[in-house]
């Protein structure tokens, strides 16, 4: 008589944030059965086992008793049930990416055209015009008509607007290049299909040659693509604006004068065009028929700070700044009011939060013998070796410094197997004292210069925590800043809180 048997082994971990901000802790079960075959009291082969996981997500104790709570009014009720249910689908996303919400580039298509670039040197703004043309070239060429976002790095910059100039005069020097770029996507339109400008609204609004400096980011409630306006470097062909100081360039932005018709005004709502069509009408923003909507960048002075960062929710990093804004965030940038650099500009200053801030590495081919009798690995075939890149492409061994723990190392190479992927994006979490592995970048071919990996360690040793930059820049200009003061208060009023602790359970 033939029978089959089968065993389970289980294996359960929990995960739960190390900032503590989380109510929910995610459970994962894995059931890893094996099957075996027997007949007449003889053992047979086994089948190969199956793994198989099973996900609970569990409300603190804590939570669960303030949640049911009979004295907690119905406001306050659908409030704190509408944060958990936003911390609970951040945990499903982390699982399962809705790469069709979160993914930029499914919202865009790609442009390829020919373009004929001319500058006057007799003109008086002939110097900004050159610089301009640098900006465009690396930010947002100008084109018969269109507008167009450039591809720079994993972001997509400068949007730009601009015609042909068929006249030439002896002075002038024009240049003829292949432009390349990306544009929004048209409603229910394939990549193939070559119709209309999408963005033809918008560019019969604004002056020829106006550039405006942004990113597209993705609204999360509407899951939409929007165009958030950074800043601005021409208002035409004619008036390239970027030597001017910033609040200056924000002037123009608040009051649009790059729109036609338009100039400065002190109406932080302008951006009324012919026909008096807002470029900037917020209900453009959950209108299906706009392409890409444009909304400005939210600016505050510094003291202001912590207002600003209210509107952000610190478990799922989302801001939102009512029906235009509601898309993730990964800092703040201080902005110098100094004239548009083009490139790096060593003023400006941007701090993120500390599990955003990571370094991009490559995998490095394995090495014989390496690791061996020392202290990276009991042997060699067990080290994972990384790299950033130094100076004339030269490889940076970061091996030594960079080590994963062995649960991260085995996402790693999952991930790594799946994607074909030599590059990986790896943080340091400065609570715990370990290297975490975020994901791989099959978008990138190079890993972060050494430079920037200096840079991003610098950052990490500063644990510039978000309470501490808030406190911080709220300080009054002219008052004095006490809060390593005050923090050092609160410390001894903690240390004396668990003494009266420790006394009190010891005399019971």
């Amino acid at each position: 008589m033939a029978f089959r048997t089968s065993r389970w082994v289980k294996s359960r971990r929990s995960y739960v944030r190390s900032d503590g901000c989380f109510a929910l802790r995610m459970d994962v079960t894995e059931v890893t059965t094996t099957e075996f075959n027997q007949s007449n009291n003889i053992s047979g082969g086994s089948h190969p086992p199956r793994a198989g996981y099973e996900i609970e997500m569990e409300l603190s104790f804590t939570m669960t008793r303030k949640f049911l709570d009979p004295r907690i009014d119905d406001d306050n009720g659908r409030r704190l049930a509408e944060t958990l249910s936003q911390q609970l689908w951040f945990m499903i996303q982390q699982l399962n990416p809705t790469h069709d919400v979160l993914e930029v580039s499914e919202f865009l298509r790609w442009r390829s055209w020919r373009t004929a670039v001319v500058a006057d040197p007799g003109d008086a703004n002939a110097g900004h015009a050159g610089e301009l043309l640098e900006a465009q070239h690396r930010r947002g060429p100008a084109i018969g008509g269109e507008w167009v976002l450039p591809k720079r790095e994993d972001r997509w910059r400068t949007i730009s607007h601009g015609v042909r100039r068929h006249e030439r005069r002896a002075r002038q020097s024009c240049e003829s290049r292949d432009e390349e770029g990306y544009q929004p996507k048209p409603k229910n339109v394939g990549d193939g299909d070559d119709l209309d400008n999408p963005m033809r609204l918008a560019a019969s609004l604004v002056k020829a040659g106006a550039v405006l400096d942004g990113e597209v980011v993705v609204h999360r409630r509407l899951r939409r693509p929007v165009f958030v306006v950074f800043d601005v470097l021409a208002n035409s062909s004619n008036e390239p604006i970027l030597h001017l100081p910033f609040e200056q360039r924000l002037r123009h932005l608040r009051s649009a004068s790059f729109v036609r018709g338009g100039g400065m005004s002190t109406n932080i709502g302008g951006g009324f065009g012919g026909g008096g069509v807002d470029l900037f009408d917020p209900a453009a923003v959950s209108d299906p028929n706009v392409a890409l909507p444009l909304v400005r960048k939210n600016f505050v002075d510094r003291v202001d700070l912590d207002r600003l960062l209210s509107h952000v929710s610190e478990g799922t990093r989302i801001y939102r700044y009512g029906d235009t804004h509601h898309h993730l965030t990964d800092g703040i940038i201080f902005q110098p009011n100094t004239p548009y650099v083009c490139g790096t500009d060593v003023n400006l200053l941007k701090w993120k939060y500390l599990d955003t801030v990571t370094i991009d590495v490559e995998i490095l081919p394995p090495r014989p013998n390496f690791g061996r009798n020392s202290h990276l690995a009991a042997t060699h075939d067990d080290v994972l070796r990384v790299g950033v890149m130094g100076e004339e492409g030269t490889t940076v061994d970061m091996t030594r410094y960079l080590r994963l723990p062995d649960s991260e190392r085995r996402r790693l190479e999952a991930d790594r197997h799946e994607s074909g992927s030599k590059i990986a994006e790896v943080g340091f979490d400065p609570t715990t004292g370990e290297w975490y592995y975020r994901t791989m970048r099959p978008d990138k071919v190079a890993p972060n210069h050494i430079s920037t990996v200096l840079g991003t360690l610098l950052e990490l040793a500063e644990s510039l925590s978000t309470e501490e930059l808030r406190y911080r820049m709220s300080v009054p200009t002219g008052t004095r800043d006490t809060y390593a003061k005050d923090v050092r208060n609160m410390q001894k009023q903690l240390l004396d809180h668990q003494r009266r602790k420790n006394k009190a359970s010891g005399s019971k």
